[in-house]
């Protein structure tokens, strides 16, 4: 069955409806050659604000995909486990399991345990993860409560043929007046403990300073 050239087709024998197409491939196709092709689920009212969105359902899975009644947040929520998967906000805060990410821009809660809440995985000649901060407070803040584990753990496993440094800090302006590196201890531990197994200097300094 074919309405008005294509506008609205059915084909009966694979249970198919297209709209724009007379060949549709799927239960439902859209399809334009001539402009973008949108489909717009309005649910607009002047006085209530409605939800809009699409229900994803299989044997295994139950999703929702739609803007929130209340704030117009997008959000990803699993019927499944009746959890937000994403959240975003209007303002462009990102949430993963957070409703209410308004305090970071990518905002990550709520992981499992056993997994990492950030893992990236680099194989180019380029940096993992670069920050270029610009602003009056650090680039990166890591605050570490809990009674165990490291606040900061780097670990290599370079053998000799290495051309780099597991850690470099660099300060490249002539004119800066602050150290390179400030330790703040208030505990009854070491400020800074080097244990070194390895056939050299546990600690080596050069300085090319006049005084």
């Amino acid at each position: 069955i074919n309405f008005d050239s294509n506008t609205l087709s059915i084909d009966a024998s694979n249970n198919r409806v297209g709209i724009g197409t007379a060949s549709p491939d799927y239960r439902l196709e859209v399809e334009d050659s001539t402009a973008h092709t949108r489909l717009n689920i309005n649910a607009y009212n002047v006085s209530t604000n409605r939800q809009a969105g699409l229900w994803l359902k299989n044997k295994d899975g139950d999703w929702q995909i739609n803007n929130d009644d209340s704030t117009s947040d997008f959000i990803i929520y699993d019927n499944t486990n009746s959890a937000d998967r994403l959240h975003i906000t209007q303002a462009g805060n990102v949430g993963i399991g957070d409703t209410d990410p308004s305090e970071a821009k990518l905002s990550i809660t709520g992981v499992a345990s056993g997994d990492y809440g950030l893992s990236v995985v680099q194989a180019q000649n380029t940096e993992a993860v670069y920050i270029d901060n610009n602003g009056t407070s650090a680039g990166l803040k890591i605050e570490n409560t809990g009674s165990s584990g490291q606040g900061l753990y780097v670990y290599s496993n370079m053998n000799a043929s290495a051309s780099e440094p597991l850690v470099v800090i660099t300060s490249d302006n002539a004119l800066f007046d602050q150290p390179a590196l400030n330790v703040y201890q208030d505990g009854v531990g070491y400020g800074i403990k080097i244990d070194q197994n390895g056939n050299n200097s546990a600690l080596y300094i050069d300085t090319e300073s006049t005084s």
